[in-house]
């Protein structure tokens, strides 16, 4: 198999000098002035210190070529980086940063020991890695959601407050009223309906009277009309909704 899970004491994890993230580095210190400069790690370790590590998330790391017991972090250099400020930010390159970390170690719970997936060589992770880091390689690596299906996931659960969730709503009423079909939805922008409905005069004039969710004063008659145009000319290129203008 080529690996085994485990589960690890923090400060026996290293950084890993060769990671894809940047040229490789020779020492700890500068990788994570690295990380937190250029990847964003302090937001990482605000989410940490507020929800916890990831359920769905684990690191993947190899043994260390030169310190017995311990371990390189081939996947999750970013995790680590944060997890190592938020037990240590002395770590941190800035008194600055310091400041920053030792605020958020004050509310983290803190983490001692990592689920990991200890491959025996670097060679081993590398169908992993690739399946998480090089997008959807036809359908084997990871695919992200599009517009419509993170409206879907942010409608649900008190996450409405996606800008796109009007729009969800107006394909949903659409094809219910036949005014639309499947495949007709398919070719329609989430993202350029938004543009539109966002704008209260655009509402008015189509007779949409919340900018939270669908509800119209006018006929429906006349508001099926209204739609059936507004939509018709969202799936056609060239029309007025295709125009910034």
């Amino acid at each position: 198999m080529g690996y085994s899970i485990r589960s690890i004491p923090l400060g026996q994890i290293y950084l890993d000098n060769d990671n894809p993230r940047h040229d490789p580095i020779d020492n700890e210190p500068e990788i994570i002035a690295h990380l937190i400069g250029k990847e964003r790690v302090r937001k990482l370790a605000e989410d940490i210190a507020r929800k916890g590590m990831s359920p769905l998330d684990r690191l993947g790391v190899i043994a260390h070529p030169k310190v017995d017991g311990s371990y390189v972090a081939l996947e999750g250099n970013r995790r680590l980086c944060a997890l190592k400020l938020l037990s240590d930010p002395e770590k941190a390159p800035t008194e600055a940063m310091r400041r920053v970390f030792r605020d958020l170690k004050a509310t983290a719970t803190p983490v001692k020991q990592i689920d990991v997936a200890v491959f025996d060589t670097r060679a081993d992770s590398r169908h992993w890695l690739r399946i998480r880091h090089e997008g959807e390689l036809d359908g084997v690596g990871t695919k992200g959601w599009k517009s419509a299906q993170k409206t879907r996931f942010n409608a649900t659960e008190g996450g409405g407050d996606n800008p796109n969730v009007l729009a969800r709503e107006l394909l949903e009423y659409a094809q219910h009223r036949g005014l639309i079909s499947a495949q007709d939805r398919e070719k329609i922008s989430l993202t350029t309906l938004t543009r539109f409905l966002s704008n209260p005069v655009f509402r008015h004039t189509i007779g949409i009277t919340s900018n939270k969710e669908l509800r119209s004063n006018a006929p429906q008659a006349e508001f099926d009309k209204a739609v059936d145009k507004f939509l018709l000319d969202a799936r056609t290129q060239g029309s007025p909704v295709h125009s910034r203008v």
